[in-house]
């Protein structure tokens, strides 16, 4: 199962991205200027394989299992 699926493209904003390893289709991704991104291709982008990421829309995302408490960083 992805980790996002996007609902809603918010000005088609894409850019272009070759991943060191495999990404699989909707896996959420931390671009080097701290934004999030989420692979765009149905099939993900093989590993040093030009693929898309999406940069801008609006997404369902899967919840994750990690917990966070008062005062962490």
């Amino acid at each position: 199962m992805s980790e996002a699926a996007l609902i809603q493209e918010q000005g088609n904003l894409m850019q272009d991205y070759t991943p060191s390893s495999a990404v699989a289709s909707g896996e959420v991704l931390q671009l080097s200027d701290g934004r999030a991104a989420v692979v765009a291709s149905t099939n993900g982008i093989a590993a040093s394989k030009k693929g898309a990421l999406h940069t801008s829309g609006i997404f369902n995302a899967t919840k994750g299992t990690v917990a966070f408490a008062i005062g962490d960083p």
